[in-house]
């Protein structure tokens, strides 16, 4: 019965030390999230797009209710951000690569904005073509909210993190974390314990 009492009362402290460990920061990246309904063409929508800090490893989706035309809906192929702008497309089913630019104005007194346009099929965009939008249909957001958030880079050279520098990004340990992540092409991720 000692034993199993003491068995039992190291697997609980086994169990707290583990959860108690320190979790390695993740690297800041670009988002846009949000959900509501605008005028009448774009309807209810849901937004969840990221990517890293500079557009990389676009993930998420969106989806859009229009009673104009239909569903608008798909995985994000790309997504870029500049302040609080973002320009993402989606590979939809119905439409091929669909572009939209979404403006964040909280804080302005003014509504947030959604633009969007069919580009695949009649531009032939690729959907990796995040440049910004042209001659898409702006509607204002009337219900909900969207959040754009644009991250800094992180480094991409070891000057960078001297001198203070990897202060700067927010997620590094100590310059030698910076260090690493920069000379690593990001492999090594900050924070990350090594061995």
């Amino acid at each position: 019965m000692k034993r199993l009492l003491v068995a039992v009362v190291s697997m609980v402290l086994l169990v707290l030390g583990a959860s108690s460990a320190p979790v390695a920061a993740q690297p800041p990246g670009d988002s846009v999230t949000g959900s509501g309904t605008t005028g009448n063409f774009f309807g209810r929508f849901q937004i969840d797009v990221r990517s890293g800090p500079s557009g990389e490893n676009p993930t998420g989706q969106a989806s859009f209710e229009s009673g104009v035309i239909g569903p608008i809906d798909g995985p994000a192929t790309c997504l870029a951000v500049s302040g609080k702008v973002a320009v993402f497309n989606l590979q939809t089913p119905q439409f091929g690569v669909v572009t939209f630019e979404i403006t964040d104005n909280a804080g302005s007194g003014q509504p947030d904005t959604i633009e969007g346009r069919a580009t695949g099929q009649n531009e032939g965009r690729s959907p990796t073509d995040c440049s910004p939008l042209s001659n898409g249909l702006s509607e204002i957001v009337v219900e909900g909210d969207v959040v754009v958030v644009d991250a800094p880079p992180l480094p991409t050279s070891k000057e960078q993190c001297k001198n203070g520098g990897w202060r700067t990004f927010g997620v590094f340990k100590n310059q030698g974390d910076c260090v690493s992540f920069a000379a690593t092409g990001g492999k090594n991720p900050p924070g990350k314990e090594r061995p």
